[in-house]
C-alpha cells in the first residue's frame, strides 16, 4: 500500500526550503537548493527525507522515509509506516515524475508537489 499525500514546498532562501503537507498526514521536510524557473525534471535531483510528527488523530498514520529523485524523471521512495500499531517497514516504491516549467511535479504516487 503506497500512501498518498498532498504537500507544498517553499523555497525560503536560495539554498534552503521546506515542505509541508496540506492534508491530515502532518508531514514536513527540507529541500535542497533549486535552479529557479523554468523548472525541469533535472531541477528535482537528490535524496530528500520526510516524516510525520505527532498525528492529529489518535491512532493516525505515522510515516518516515526518503525519496531519491534522479533528475531524469525517476524517483525511488523508501518508507516505514506505523498505523495504529501495525508496522510496515522498508516499503519501496519506484515511480516516474514530471516537473512542469512552473514547478508543479506530477506522478502516480507523488501526491501534489510544487517547487517554489
Amino acid at each position: 500500500m503506497c500512501p498518498k499525500f498532498t504537500q507544498v514546498m517553499y523555497l525560503v532562501l536560495s539554498n534552503w526550503g521546506y515542505a509541508l503537507s496540506t492534508d491530515g498526514n502532518v508531514m514536513i521536510g527540507d529541500s535542497a537548493p533549486q535552479s529557479g524557473m523554468p523548472f525541469t525534471n533535472a531541477s528535482l535531483n537528490g535524496t530528500f527525507s520526510f516524516g510525520t510528527i505527532i498525528p492529529v488523530v489518535a491512532g493516525g498514520r505515522l510515516m518516515t522515509g526518503e525519496a531519491t529523485y534522479d533528475g531524469a524523471g525517476n524517483v525511488s521512495i523508501t518508507f516505514d509506516v506505523n498505523e495504529s500499531g501495525f508496522l510496515s517497514i522498508n516499503n519501496v516504491v519506484t515511480e516516474s515524475y514530471a516537473a512542469s516549467s512552473s514547478g508543479q511535479v506530477s506522478g502516480r504516487n507523488t501526491g501534489k508537489v510544487e517547487l517554489h
